[in-house]
């Protein structure tokens, strides 16, 4: 089992979540400028000659490199197993309280960032309206900031920041956000479970019976997460959880189930009735709960995920989130305003894909990762000068990691 950590983080994990805020973003980009790919795959292209050996593989691949919501639910899981994963491997209760004080300054910032940068934006009519892109094919406009919908107020806009998008899963700003109230919620349950039960001898029946309890929405990602982390830490990783096959396995599985809503013969003879969003979202949430589990398992699957261009996408996964989004409604636009003069469509799309990707990447990295990163230091202070007045919680000389 490959065991490379840096202060309590796994890093083939932070690999994960890399690679599944990329796909989000391609997802994304897919639903707002090439809706057929993102709906169907490569069912509409004129492909059918391919052998069906390659014809079904590579369908399957591009229509699980465009499912957002699939990669939400892997977030959840990695938040369940990353907030847990300090108390589990140190028993210190502490960890429990310091973690529980940061999580909200933590989100905070970064949110707070992004939600000012875009009315600040839209103050200058830097999005595009809707009449701009009409001749964009654009069928979905969920994602774009059209037809004067943001107000540009600046009381309005730091409310939201600071408390609507943690508190209400406002997503009046940033439709992305709507994930950050359900974020902040995961983590104060997986806060008080670990608080309550982390040393019981029952806890693990308490992580089954909360599953159940919440089956029908994302909560219980985070609990799957919290009980994978105590498994982590409580069994002989080389002997339990070093099983590659199974590993792999598990991945594919979840690859499967992942994009199997698409293919109309096992639909088909499946008794699930219609197929509606909230259903496709319960697939992905057992889809992710089968690749995590996979590379839990999986030395190969960690050792891929182990590669710098993963771990650089997991330094930058949480802006990279909330920020494309933003960047697609301006910079995607604007660029392919620009190619489709004198290109076709289907070109002009990828070559604003790309220069999008760049763009985005390279923002990202050197300019707002430091709000990232300043979200973090801010949150330890915060927490670092709340303890020191509290010798409740902590000794005055002891410093809060």
């Amino acid at each position: 089992m490959i065991m490379e950590k840096d202060a309590n983080r796994i890093k083939y994990l932070d690999g994960l979540r890399g690679l599944a805020a990329l796909v989000v973003f391609v997802g994304h980009y897919n639903m707002l400028f090439n809706c057929n790919i993102f709906f169907n795959g490569l069912s509409l292209l004129n492909l059918s000659k391919l052998p069906k050996v390659i014809y079904f593989p590579l369908n399957a691949l591009v229509l699980f490199f465009t499912n957002g919501n699939l990669s939400v639910s892997i977030f959840f899981i990695l938040s369940g197993f990353a907030l847990s994963y300090p108390y589990f491997s140190t028993k210190n209760h502490e960890v429990i309280v310091t973690s529980t004080l940061k999580r909200y300054f933590r989100l905070t910032v970064p949110i707070l960032f992004t939600v000012l940068l875009i009315s600040f934006l839209y103050s200058f009519n830097l999005f595009y309206s809707k009449a701009d892109v009409l001749s964009l094919r654009v069928t979905q406009d969920t994602y774009l900031f059209y037809n004067g919908r943001i107000e540009t107020n600046f009381l309005m806009a730091l409310c939201n920041g600071l408390y609507s998008c943690l508190a209400l899963g406002s997503k009046y700003y940033n439709p992305v956000l709507w994930t950050m109230g359900v974020e902040f919620y995961g983590s104060l349950l997986v806060f008080a479970v670990i608080g309550i039960f982390g040393i019981s001898t029952i806890r693990f029946y308490v992580y089954i019976i909360l599953i159940l309890f919440f089956i029908d929405n994302y909560y219980y990602l985070f609990i799957a997460g919290v009980a994978a982390s105590d498994l982590y830490n409580t069994k002989a990783q080389t002997t339990y959880f070093n099983k590659p096959w199974l590993g792999l396995g598990l991945l594919f599985i979840g690859f499967i189930v992942s994009v199997f809503y698409f293919n109309k013969f096992m639909l088909t003879h499946l008794p699930i009735g219609e197929l509606n969003t909230n259903k496709v979202h319960a697939i992905n949430r057992v889809a992710a709960l089968f690749i995590v589990a996979g590379v839990l398992f999986s030395t190969i699957a960690q050792k891929a995920l182990m590669k710098n261009s993963c771990l650089q996408l997991g330094k930058i996964s949480f802006m990279l989130y909330l920020l494309h989004v933003p960047f697609m409604s301006i910079v995607s636009v604007f660029f392919i305003k620009l190619f489709e003069k004198i290109l076709p469509y289907n070109v002009t799309i990828e070559l604003a894909f790309f220069t999008t990707t760049l763009l985005l990447f390279l923002s990202c990295k050197y300019i707002f990762i430091f709000f990232d990163k300043w979200g973090v230091d801010f949150s330890k202070w915060v927490v670092t000068s709340i303890l020191s007045k509290k010798p409740y919680f902590l000794p005055k000389d002891k410093e809060v990691q």
